[in-house]
């Protein structure tokens, strides 16, 4: 059985160079939450943690 997907958009600011960011995040069923990773802003190339939690 194929998982369902979810479509999870947000938007990120950087932290550096405060420049806005809006990506879209593709989430199976089974991996609704606990999400972790980095970003990487495309303007200054600063890379930071994200964490997302889904309720």
């Amino acid at each position: 059985m194929c998982g369902k997907k979810y479509y999870y958009q947000y938007t990120y600011e950087c932290p550096k160079c405060n420049n806005r960011t809006t990506s879209i995040l593709y989430l199976n069923l089974r991996d609704l939450s606990g999400r972790t990773g980095y970003i990487v802003c495309k303007k200054c190339e600063k890379q930071y943690h994200y964490n997302i939690i889904i309720f």
